[in-house]
Parts: structure tokens; sequence; C-alpha cells
């Protein structure tokens, strides 16, 4: 999505690869490391804080963010151990974080949803081209055609042979 590229862009601009590290692995959603890169410490360690006593962000969630926040702390910005950029302005609080978890949960189970109905399209297809290609007379015509071939995916996923 177009916000998903612009937080990357801004993160990889401010030298946040700790951050970005964290939404390659699935630790960090996108809308909490923005939020995370545009915060100063002491305002994330007390939202998360906030978040975890107010039971909105689980546990595991908290404690991920929490240690790489402390990487960042430690070590600087980047992976590399040296890479600092300016301090972000923007305030973080618990509501902030909680908002831009679910905000982000809400687009992986939009996502989800959209997996699903693309593969029960392709079954669909699949299953169609199955039935096609068990009636003799439609294999004749796509050979009188000159379509030999099919791409190697789709050919393995109906198990016909290459040839």
């Amino acid at each position: 999505s177009d916000e998903y590229v612009q937080a990357i862009c801004y993160l990889l601009d401010h030298g946040e690869e700790r951050l970005l590290a964290g939404i390659d692995r699935g630790v960090i959603p996108t809308s909490v490391a923005m939020e995370i890169a545009r915060a100063k410490d002491t305002e994330i360690q007390e939202a998360l804080a906030e978040a975890y006593e107010k039971k909105s962000l689980p546990g595991n969630q908290v404690l991920a963010i929490r240690r790489i926040i402390e990487l960042r702390r430690a070590l600087g910005k980047g992976l590399d151990h040296g890479t600092r950029s300016p301090k972000p302005k923007k305030r973080v609080t618990a509501d902030s974080l909680v908002r831009a978890y679910r905000k982000e949960t809400d687009r992986q189970k939009l996502l989800v949803k959209r997996a699903s109905v693309s593969q029960s399209r392709l079954l669909f297809v699949i299953n169609a081209l199955r039935r096609l290609f068990a009636d003799d007379h439609f294999v004749t015509l796509l050979r009188a055609e000159g379509l030999l071939t099919l791409p190697r995916p789709l050919a393995e996923r109906l198990g016909i042979s290459k040839g």
C-alpha cells in the first residue's frame, strides 16, 4: 500500500535500520515503527509501559518492541553500530501505539481476506482447467492452434507433464 511504502521510505531516509529489520522479521508493525521513529526514547518507554498496564498490546509484542528500542538506544538506529539521525518531534502515547497496532492488525486482516479470495479464485481456475484438459477435443484444439505449453507453476499445479 502507499502507507507502507511511505513508512519504509521514511525509515530508510532516517537511517532506522533496526526498525526496518524488526518489520522484516514481523516483530513490529510498520505503523508502530513509525511512531517509534518519530518519538523520544523516554516517551516510547512510557507509552509502552502504559500500553502494557492497560493490556492494550499483547505482552510478547511489548517485549519485542522494547528489545528493539533498547538496541536502538544502545547501538544506534543502524544495524552497524554507529548511524544516528536528528531527534524525532512527535510525542508518542500508549493510545497512539495502540492505535497504530490496531491499524496494522486491521491491515493484515484485510491482507489475509484478499489472500483467501485469491486462493479460492485460483482453485476455481485450476479445477476448470483440469476439466478442460480432461476433454480430448479441447486438447486437440490446443494442439491445432499451436498452444502446446503452459507456465511451469500452472502445469505443476494441474499435474500435467511437460510436453
